[in-house]
């Protein structure tokens, strides 16, 4: 019987907030035979980077596609473990990101992937509370522009931080995984070749002691055979 792929989709809600930089993480579990769709609202001139990778199952691979509001495909990937794509939204509404592991019969996948949404220019410095700007003024006479540039400039740094522990530990975790797997592989293959040399142990024992045995059905064998 041939599997039918089925599809589903689920809508996540991720607000837009004023940073210069808004990263949502997900560790989703794709089924064998699946495909399953997520969606983000995303401003008209919005930058944004999408970030995946197979943490686990089967040869690591999956499909993922991204739509438009409209409909319009936006990159579509054939069993890749990871990737990275940058876009810039040209209409808002709700952008449509899908994993396909509809090529996977048995072998559910688990992906992580990251959604990261830059804000226009205009709005990066607008998270900074305006009373720290006016209380630094009075006590250091300090333009609020200056204040301003380097705040926004260790907050872009904080984040490139959260992006590279992110990756770190994504890359950790796949790691560990391989491990593992090494691991009891190993184990498995070690017993079993121990369960060989052990009955080929006790084979050969009986058989050699058989030999020196008249009465024994080795003995006895060997020399019907040899009468024939």
């Amino acid at each position: 019987m041939r599997l039918l792929a089925s599809y589903s989709c689920v809508a996540l809600v991720l607000p837009l907030l004023l940073h210069a930089a808004v990263g949502s993480e997900f560790t989703v579990e794709i089924p064998a035979g699946t495909t399953d769709c997520f969606f983000q609202f995303i401003g008209k001139e919005t930058a944004f980077e999408v970030d995946y990778q197979v943490l686990d199952g089967g040869e690591l691979d999956i499909g993922f596609a991204a739509y438009s509001p409209s409909g319009q495909s936006l990159v579509a990937d054939m069993k890749r473990s990871d990737a990275q794509h940058k876009f810039k939204a040209v209409m808002d509404g709700d952008h449509r990101f899908c994993f396909d592991n509809s090529f996977s019969h048995f072998t559910k996948k688990l992906v992580y992937f990251e959604i990261v949404t830059e804000t226009p220019d205009s709005e990066k410095q607008n998270w900074i509370p305006e009373t720290i700007l006016i209380d630094s003024l009075e006590t250091y006479d300090v333009k609020i522009e200056t204040f301003r540039e380097r705040f926004t400039r260790i907050k872009s740094y904080m984040d490139q931080c959260v992006d590279d522990q992110n990756a770190f530990r994504i890359h950790e975790s796949l790691d560990r995984k391989t491990q593992e797997s090494n691991f009891e592989r190993v184990n498995f293959w070690s017993v079993f070749q121990l369960v060989i040399m052990v009955t080929t142990a006790v084979v050969q024992v009986v058989t050699i002691r058989g030999l020196f045995n008249d009465q024994s059905r080795i003995n006895k064998l060997l020399k019907r055979a040899t009468r024939d």
